[in-house]
């Protein structure tokens, strides 16, 4: 049955509810956890301020049993202030100024035309002037939060006549294993919430779950579909999915291979082959059909979030359903009916009762740390577009059938591999020792062991060829050191001495005359020769290859 006020859970245990000191008093309240706690605490210490002293040590919120069954002090959103002093059923209790000041409450805790506070003085029957509570349908409503965040102070006072800045700080130092283990129930030792933390914050981020809503209902969702992340996979053996078209399990044994994997549990072949083609464009897997060809990589620790972000973000509008407070919406997007719901919602409660804030500064000094959040996506998405998006080559000389072969860093790595070849030609003409010890190693490579290298072995043996080097199995031929030539340096000038002139007479300086450069030595001649042998090499190679190619 559900509490008249209409917030959930209908009924709670005390473990579910915060006692706290109403601010400037002595007096204490069992609220239930979240949003209901800063709303009834903040009203409660402005009643007690303007309205009415309040005297009771405890002014009766949370009450385990209730002659009303949808009470809402069944679920501690309703509190009697002075209860037991206060006149009950009775009809004028407040004189004309204090009146006055609970319709100015009124006012001021409506948020966007939404009521958050509900004097029970307005009921009809029963008359019950000391009962306050928290407004019809706030539960789940963005406003609640937005008027706490604005209008609530650190202290938990409101600013009604009091004015002051409002700076909600964060209730959990930052987001930490301890805090990821009470939101999703502490199933599992916090070590290994410790090692999950990193995913699971990327996670949050690429799901744009930074709001207290976003990431309750995310919390809530991968909680109870993982078991608080005890679970990355699903218990049963998937039987119950095999034929099924609806999945895209066509072919047998689908079911079982494609049970639900990671801890949103991505279900299907159809599921499995979409989840691959996006992180396939994103970069983050080797091949678009990655989690159909491993299904449980999914399940892992490296890649079992991926489908949590993909579910969130493109199968599902999951954060409409969290910036709505809709959970009955969110649960069938994830589960497509309402199993589960009420493990669902106390996840909710419980998350939202935390009102941590997750932030995604850096761990470590660095440059990142003078980066906004928008410009370390930007660097994160061009590093995805150098390393993770395959284009086509801008050669005018690739193939005629050409596709998108590689990433940009990929044709970085292309082009080294272009270079070394040409220098490791020259300097084999030059004679360079170390590059024709690797050409013979590599001319007579044994491509059982390496068999990746048959291209290098016949472009090794065209280079040798070229420059009339006969390679042979045991001996690594060495070139004769080249002659060098004497270094002769050009003649010094040595400007004449003038003769003496008497002193009224001057003489023009005779033109300096410079000495005459020094013959061009053979060296930058034999390079640029080199040079223009290249065009030979490409046409040996390409015959070597094509003739490896037709003996294959």
């Amino acid at each position: 049955m559900p509490s008249e006020n209409g917030w959930e859970p209908a009924r709670v245990n005390a473990a579910q509810c915060n006692w706290v000191t109403v601010p400037g008093t002595n007096v204490t309240l069992q609220i239930l956890k979240g949003q209901p706690t800063d709303v009834l605490r903040a009203a409660a210490a402005d009643f007690n301020a303007y309205i009415e002293p309040l005297r009771d040590a405890d002014s009766a919120c949370y009450t385990p049993t209730n002659s009303v069954p949808t009470s809402n002090h069944l679920n501690a959103t309703a509190c009697d202030w002075n209860w037991d002093s206060h006149p009950f059923h009775a009809k004028g209790t407040f004189n004309q100024a204090q009146m006055k000041t609970i319709r100015e409450m009124q006012r001021f805790y409506t948020q966007d035309g939404l009521l958050l506070l509900f004097w029970a003085g307005d009921w009809a029957s029963p008359i019950d002037e000391m009962h306050w509570q928290m407004g019809y349908s706030t539960y789940g409503d963005p406003r609640v939060q937005k008027f706490i965040d604005t209008k609530i102070r650190p202290d938990g006072f409101s600013t009604f006549r009091r004015g002051g800045v409002v700076d909600v700080p964060s209730r959990a130092t930052g987001f930490t294993a301890e805090v990821l283990s009470e939101a999703m129930g502490g199933t599992v030792p916090l070590s290994r919430y410790a090692e999950l933390l990193p995913a699971v914050k990327e996670a949050l981020r690429l799901c744009d779950c930074t709001t207290v809503n976003r990431i309750a209902m995310w919390m809530a969702q991968v909680g109870h579909e993982s078991a608080g992340l005890k679970y990355m996979e699903e218990i049963a053996d998937g039987s119950a999915y095999e034929r099924r078209r609806d999945l895209g399990n066509t072919q047998p044994g689908d079911g079982r291979k494609f049970k639900g994997h990671g801890p949103i549990q991505i279900t299907g072949r159809y599921n499995h082959t979409k989840v691959s083609e996006w992180a396939y464009s994103k970069g983050l897997v080797p091949s678009p059909t990655f989690f159909v060809d491993n299904p449980r990589e999914l399940a892992s620790d490296r890649y079992g979030f991926l489908g949590v972000v993909w579910y969130w973000t493109i199968a599902r509008p999951m954060n409409s359903y969290a910036d709505a407070g809709d959970l009955d919406g969110a649960t069938r997007a994830v589960n497509g009916g309402l199993n589960g719901w009420a493990d669902r919602r106390d996840r909710w409660n419980r998350c939202r009762a935390l009102h941590y804030d997750i932030t995604f500064e850096p761990t470590e000094e660095g440059f990142l740390m003078a980066l906004s959040e928008a410009e370390q996506r930007e660097m994160l998405d061009l590093l995805r577009q150098q390393a993770g998006v395959r284009r086509e080559s801008s050669s005018p000389l690739r193939h005629l059938d050409s596709t998108y072969r590689n990433t940009i860093a990929g044709y970085s790595l292309s082009a080294d591999g272009n270079v070394h070849v040409l220098l490791s030609y020259l300097l084999a003409q030059l004679g360079h020792p170390p590059t024709l010890s690797l050409l013979n190693d590599l001319a007579n490579a044994d491509l059982s062991k390496y068999p990746d290298r048959a291209d290098g072995k016949n472009i090794a043996k065209a280079i040798l060829t070229k420059i009339q080097m006969p390679s042979a199995p045991t001996t690594v031929v060495r070139q004769a050191e080249p002659e060098v030539l004497p270094y002769i340096p050009p003649p010094t000038y040595v400007p004449p001495t003038p003769a003496p002139q008497p002193e009224p007479q001057r003489q023009v300086a005779a033109p300096v005359r410079m000495p005459a450069e020094a013959p061009e030595t053979g060296l930058l001649a034999e390079i640029t020769s080199l040079t223009a042998q290249l065009r030979g090499v490409s046409e040996t190679v390409s015959k070597i290859v094509q003739g490896s190619d037709d003996e294959e």
